[in-house]
């Protein structure tokens, strides 16, 4: 999209906070990396358009929490 921030800057604004920060195109694969890679106590956040949240939201099982 054009009103979208290019994902190299999110990533450098990210490692300000995180050196686990990996730029992942493809919205179904990054959301499978973060559920492998996250824990117990750890939170997955989705970030974007209605399009981008729907799709990431089809990974999820029934009844977690969003």
């Amino acid at each position: 999209m054009d009103r979208a921030a290019p994902p190299i800057s999110l990533f450098k604004y990210a490692r300000y906070l995180t050196d686990r920060v990996e730029i992942v195109e493809d919205v179904k694969q990054a959301v499978r990396k973060a559920m492998v890679r996250a824990g117990n106590d750890d939170l997955i956040c989705v970030t974007g358009s209605l399009f981008t949240v729907g799709e990431a939201r089809e990974l999820f099982p029934p009844g977690v929490e969003i």
